[in-house]
C-alpha cells in the first residue's frame, strides 16, 4: 500500500496533502500524495471510485463508493497492506459525503437520500424529493445543512436535524429548492461560513450560478462556451474557478463589477490549459496559492493561480474521479497509532428501535441520535392479520390531524395503552405458544 511512509520523512511534513482516486483501480484505488514533491506517496488498493463519493472521516477513514458495483469501500488511513471493509448498499452509489464532524454520511442512491448515523451504521432517513438520479451532495462548513443536486436539474437546500426527526423524514420538505438550471447538477461548492455562506453550482448548461442560502436567492449567473462539470472557490471567495467539457478551467473574478444577474465570461486570459479532455474535479488549497484539478485524460495538476502554470502532474489509470486538498493526518505523522472514530458497516434498511423501546418510552422520545430527538407516532392499531413490525412501519408514516397539545398528549397515551393491551394479546397467543410446542 505505501512506497514511502510520511512519517520517516517528518522533517519535510507538508501541513497540507492531495488524496486523489479514479475510476478503474488497476494500480490502486485512490493515493496520498505531496503537491509539491514526488518523495512521498501513500496507496490504497481496490477496485475504483465513483464520481464525487470520496471522504475522509475524521483524518482517520477513507470511505469511497465502488464504481461499478452497490458497495461502499472502507480503509483505515494509518495500515499498511490492508484491504478495504466493504459495505453492501441497496443500489448503486452515485454519490457521498460526509458531515464536517464525521457523525453522518449521506449518499445517493439513484434519487433518493440515504441518512446514515457513522457510529452505529444505523440508516436514520431516507429523503424522495428529487425526481431522477442525485449526482452530489455537499455540506456546509458547520454541518447544519446539505445540498444535494441532481438529473432533474433541481438543487435542494436540507436542515440535517429536521431530516433526522421520525415522523417527517418521508415527507421532509427542503429549505429551499432551486430550479434554475436547465440541464442537470454536475457539481455543488459551499464556501465558508455555514448557513450565512454562499453557495456555487455547475451544470450541463453552460453555467454556473451563486446562491446565497439564507434568502434561497440567486445572485448571479456565470455564461460560459462549453457545459461545466465540476466548480470550486478559493478559501477567501474572490474567484471561482469552473471545469469545462473541452478541459479548460475557468478563473472568474467575483469582484468585477456586473449589471444584471447575468455575466458572460469571455476572458480567455484567466483559463489554465493543459487538460486534454473534461475537467471532473477542482480543489484549491488553504492558502489559496495553488489549485488542484482531475480530468478524464487520466491525469491530476496541481496549477500556481497567480501564474497560471502547471507545476507538477500526477498519473493515474483512468479517468480522475475525485481530488482534494486535505489537511495531513494526524494519524500519519506518528509511528504507532489507532483509529479513534468509532464505524460500523452501514444498513440498508431504515432504522426502528426495538420493541423494548416502543412500549416504555414516552411520548416525545428522547432517544440517542447523536443528541436529536426522535419524535413518534404512538397511534398504532395492529390487526390479527398482520405483524406488529409492519404495524408500526405504517404508524411511521401515518399522518396525524392537526389537534391542541392537550389532545394529542391525550390520545397518544390512550393509545399506548391500547398498544400494550394487543402486543401482550399477541404475544401469549403467538409467541408463547410458539415457544411452548
Amino acid at each position: 500500500m505505501c512506497k514511502t511512509d510520511f512519517s520517516r520523512n517528518k522533517m519535510a511534513l507538508p501541513y497540507e496533502v492531495v488524496i486523489s482516486s479514479d475510476s478503474t483501480g488497476q494500480m490502486w484505488n485512490c493515493c496520498i500524495w505531496n503537491p509539491l514533491s514526488d518523495t512521498t506517496s501513500i496507496h490504497y488498493k481496490g477496485s475504483g471510485s465513483k464520481l464525487r463519493s470520496l471522504c475522509l472521516l475524521s483524518g482517520q477513514y477513507i470511505i469511497s463508493a465502488d464504481s461499478n458495483k452497490p458497495l461502499l469501500n472502507m480503509w483505515e488511513v494509518q495500515r499498511r497492506e490492508q484491504h478495504q471493509t466493504r459495505m453492501v448498499c441497496s443500489g448503486h452509489v452515485s454519490c457521498l459525503a460526509a458531515s464536517p464532524d464525521s457523525a453522518y454520511c449521506i449518499g445517493g442512491i439513484e434519487e433518493k437520500l440515504n441518512i446514515w448515523q457513522i457510529s452505529t451504521g444505523h440508516l436514520l432517513a431516507v429523503l424522495s424529493r428529487h425526481f431522477q438520479r442525485v449526482t452530489c451532495i455537499c455540506f456546509t462548513d458547520d454541518g447544519s445543512y446539505f445540498l444535494s443536486g441532481g438529473e432533474d436539474n433541481l438543487i435542494m437546500v436540507w436542515d440535517l436535524a429536521s431530516t433526522l426527526q421520525w415522523e417527517q423524514s418521508q415527507g421532509q420538505d427542503p429549505l429551499h429548492i432551486w430550479s434554475h438550471h436547465a440541464l442537470p447538477i454536475t457539481d455543488l461548492h459551499c464556501g465558508k461560513g455555514g448557513i450565512t455562506d454562499r453557495v456555487v453550482s455547475a451544470s450541463q448548461d453552460q453555467t454556473c450560478k451563486l446562491w446565497d442560502i439564507p434568502s434561497g436567492q440567486m445572485l448571479c449567473s456565470f455564461v460560459f462556451d462549453t457545459p461545466i462539470l465540476s466548480v470550486t472557490m478559493d478559501a477567501a471567495q474572490l474567484r471561482i474557478f469552473a471545469g469545462g467539457l473541452d478541459g479548460s478551467i475557468y478563473s472568474v473574478n467575483l469582484f468585477e463589477k456586473v449589471t444584471g444577474q447575468q455575466r458572460l465570461v469571455e476572458d480567455h486570459e484567466n483559463t489554465y490549459k493543459g487538460h486534454s479532455k473534461a475537467v471532473t474535479c477542482l480543489s484549491t488549497s488553504m492558502d489559496g496559492s495553488m489549485l488542484l484539478s482531475g480530468s478524464e485524460d487520466s491525469t491530476a495538476r496541481i496549477w500556481h493561480i497567480t501564474s497560471r502554470q502547471c507545476i507538477r502532474t500526477v498519473l493515474h489509470k483512468g479517468t480522475v474521479t475525485n481530488a482534494m486538498f486535505i489537511m495531513m493526518p494526524r494519524i500519519l505523522q506518528i509511528q504507532t497509532g489507532k483509529p479513534t472514530l468509532p464505524v460500523r458497516p452501514f444498513q440498508r434498511h431504515l432504522y426502528v428501535p426495538s420493541t423494548s423501546t416502543v412500549l416504555t418510552e414516552a411520548v416525545e422520545d428522547e432517544d440517542a441520535v447523536n443528541g436529536t430527538p426522535v419524535r413518534w407516532h404512538h397511534s398504532l392499531q395492529i390487526p390479527e392479520e398482520i405483524s406488529w413490525t409492519e404495524a408500526v412501519q405504517s404508524a411511521l408514516h401515518e399522518e396525524k390531524p392537526s389537534v391542541t397539545v392537550a389532545e394529542r398528549q391525550a390520545e397518544e397515551v390512550a393509545s399506548l395503552k391500547h398498544i400494550n393491551a394487543q402486543l401482550r394479546k399477541f404475544a401469549a397467543e403467538n409467541i408463547l405458544l410458539e415457544q411452548k410446542t
